[in-house]
């Protein structure tokens, strides 16, 4: 069963992908505002978990994402993604205050990186396998096939660190060589 906050993080994830494949300008700016959002309260959702307080103190205003980032780190929580991450936050205050319209590449960009940090975020630090969350007919949609091939992107990856941390280095060599196979097939 989901917390009340990441099923929100997960509502979130979906309507901004049913916006993505909508398409009109106004769709693509929701995209990105829910596809932030979504990230916002999954790393809030892991602040929580931790046993971190995400809401300050009077309870009338939650931490910021920034806060968010901060007490991963006291906890631990590495995210790589990060710089991507903060792209993504960036083109929604561009959204959000300066009236901005990203076009359909742009916004596949940040779509793109934020399936991709949720994917493995999800999995290896609450034990949620994203793809059990998003509807099959939006996936089945043609502008969304690509993210089960995400996941398996992320799968050769992982096994690549881990054979290579295990000294298997032409195993970990193997599941590199498929990962950049698949991305040149994606791309």
């Amino acid at each position: 069963m989901l917390t009340p906050m990441l099923q929100m993080a997960l509502d979130l994830l979906v309507h901004g992908l049913q916006h993505f494949i909508n398409g009109e300008p106004l769709d693509l700016r929701l995209a990105i505002l829910h596809m932030d959002q979504s990230v916002e309260l999954t790393l809030k959702e892991r602040v929580r978990v931790g046993g971190k307080q995400v809401m300050k103190p009077g309870g009338k205003e939650s931490i910021s994402l920034y806060d968010a980032y901060s007490k991963l780190d006291e906890l631990g929580v590495i995210i790589h993604e990060r710089a991507n991450l903060d792209l993504l936050h960036e083109q929604r205050n561009q959204i959000q205050h300066l009236f901005s319209s990203p076009d359909a590449n742009t916004t596949r960009f940040h779509i793109d990186n934020a399936l991709f940090f949720l994917a493995r975020f999800l999995s290896e630090e609450l034990s949620i396998i994203l793809l059990d969350y998003i509807p099959p007919e939006v996936l089945a949609n043609d502008k969304l096939k690509h993210i089960e091939d995400i996941d398996k992107l992320r799968l050769l990856y992982e096994s690549a660190e881990l054979n290579y941390k295990a000294k298997k280095y032409s195993d970990g060599i193997s599941s590199l060589v498929a990962a950049i196979d698949l991305t040149i097939q994606y791309a």
